[in-house]
């Protein structure tokens, strides 16, 4: 007989045997039990987690000759043939490679003949979201309205790419990652059953390396029996995954701690000698890191979240001992940015270093309720006249929600509320518009237009005879701009308001000289006239 692979031999042939998908099982037993088996299913979820196999448990227990039943026997003729995937009332199909209109008409016109041995035919749609929009469309009224012996199951891990159409004619069950502590357990038996001898550190590796799917972690330790004939140490796994050996993290975490510099760069180089993948490293060194944050503020239900083992948490305990929460809030922080730039660089090596020497060369830092009661504390310490300015030597300041280090000086200064007249600002307004004019002279041509309106509540209203220049200036980067240089020259802070004005009329000058004509004006005392414009003459 062929080898069978583990992934296919210990597939669960009852829903009783499908790990971490109860809330699905329960629900398709229960529905046996009342006999309500609906005409279309959708199954979602990340790979290796069961869909296929849910749906294949799910044909059994409708078509097994002792059916409809919970439990399938596994024994008679339409169990096994589904079992091997030859049964002829239960078709699987892959949504990639029949994905066109013509495979769907096909379908379509199959699916009106009765089941040859079954009680219903059954069709298995996996990846059914690559299936094109025309082939979804063509199967919308079979799939409202099918034969009463057609049954769909549509698997899929992209459900976001089925159309909604689709998505409202079927019953949606998601399936969740199954949990580490049942893969391990899980694996525990098939080694069992195998005469496989293995470390409970590579079972937990290969558990979390799977990230919730059993198939995977089946595969991977079919693999490694190969590859050790059967005697599995954690060396193997570290050797065959490319991961970082647990020892070498906590070697990591402890130099890290201890702030050695030269003791971290060696140990990277050697990781890079070894040929592991630096991007593996990063993530590990980034998970490392949280769970010695999760364990800080969690202490033992940290295991809850992490399925550790209690020699792991025991670790993580120590390790979390020589960390405040500040600490640890600034380490990943860097770690993640240093993620992010590994995205846009070249030299991955580079960013690591830069990015292990300031983690090495951090300072003590302090949470901001610390940082505030060292001021007080200043201020109830200092004479009263010096308590306006506060010097810290070493302060932290907090930024996106961690603590950076800084060393600044935090005053505390008294804002210059005296009050200042439009007079005193139009005596400055020419300066002003100089200064201005120094950086950005269409700026300062647009200012020395401008009419000084009225200024209430240190609000200064700027009248502008023409919509650009109200336009341009009161962008808000540029209008900033000009308060502070304002304030800079006035000494006080005034805010900037600027409004349209309508343009006042223009005196020409000969107009002027026939207002201060003075024969012109005896005659226009004489006989009561007055001086009209042109166009304004009526001479009808």
């Amino acid at each position: 007989m062929a080898y069978l692979v583990f992934a296919r031999k210990w597939r669960p042939k009852d829903f009783e045997e499908v790990l971490g998908q109860d809330h699905v099982t329960i629900t398709f037993k229960n529905a046996i039990s009342l006999k309500k088996i609906a005409h279309a299913y959708l199954f979602a979820g990340p790979r290796g987690v069961g869909k296929t196999t849910v749906a294949r448990i799910f044909a059994k227990a409708l078509n097994c000759e002792k059916g409809p039943t919970e439990k399938p026997c596994n024994q008679c003729i339409s169990c096994q043939q589904i079992n091997q995937g030859i049964n002829i009332d239960v078709l699987e199909i892959d949504g990639a490679s029949n994905r066109g209109i013509d495979d769907i008409r096909t379908l379509r016109e199959n699916i009106k003949f009765l089941p040859i041995y079954g009680r219903y035919k059954i069709y298995i749609i996996d990846e059914v979201h690559q299936i094109t929009q025309d082939a979804f469309n063509a199967l919308l009224k079979t799939l409202e309205e099918p034969p009463p012996h057609a049954i769909f199951i549509f698997a899929t891990t992209q459900p976001h790419k089925v159309p909604a159409t689709i998505l409202s004619r079927c019953q949606r069950f998601d399936f969740r990652r199954i949990p580490t502590s049942l893969i391990v357990q899980k694996l525990k038996e098939i080694a069992q059953e195998e005469k496989i001898s293995i470390e409970e550190k590579a079972l937990f590796s290969i558990a979390r390396f799977a990230e919730g799917s059993l198939r995977d972690a089946e595969v991977l330790l079919d693999q490694l029996s190969c590859a050790t004939n059967g005697d599995i140490k954690m060396e193997d796994v570290v050797s065959l995954l490319g991961i970082l050996e647990q020892d070498l993290l906590i070697e990591i975490v402890e130099k890290i701690k201890k702030k050695e510099i030269s003791s971290l760069l060696l140990l990277l180089d050697e990781i890079v000698s070894e040929g592991k993948d630096l991007g593996i490293f990063l993530n590990s060194l980034i998970e490392r890191f949280r769970s010695i944050l999760l364990y800080k503020v969690m202490k033992e239900e940290t295991a809850n979240i992490l399925d550790l083992s209690k020699e792991e948490l025991t670790e993580l305990s120590q390790e979390a001992e020589g960390f405040s929460k500040e600490e640890l809030f600034y380490i990943l922080q860097i770690l993640i940015h240093t993620q992010e730039i590994a995205k846009r660089t070249i030299s991955l090596r580079l960013s690591l270093e830069m990015a292990l020497i300031k983690i090495s060369q951090r300072e003590e830092l302090s949470s901001l309720e610390e940082i505030m009661r060292r001021i007080e504390d200043l201020k109830n310490i200092l004479p009263e006249e010096k308590k306006d300015k506060i010097i810290l030597e070493k302060n932290t300041v907090v930024e996106n929600n961690s603590i950076v280090e800084k060393k600044e000086e935090i005053e505390n200064t008294k804002e210059n509320n005296e009050e200042i007249s439009l007079e005193e600002i139009k005596k400055d307004w020419g300066n002003f518009v100089e200064e201005v004019k120094k950086f950005k002279m269409h700026l300062g041509i647009y200012l020395s237009e401008a009419k000084l309106i009225g200024l209430e509540k240190n609000i200064l209203t700027v009248g502008f005879t023409k919509k650009i220049s109200k336009e341009s200036l009161e962008k808000i980067p540029i209008r900033q701009a000009l308060e502070k240089k304002l304030k800079e020259i006035i000494k006080r802070d005034i805010r900037l308001n600027f409004i349209l004005i309508k343009e006042e009329p223009n005196l020409t000058e000969n107009s002027l000289e026939e207002q201060n004509n003075p024969l012109l004006t005896k005659f226009l005392e004489k006989f009561g006239g007055t001086i009209m414009k042109g166009e304004e003459i009526d001479l009808s």
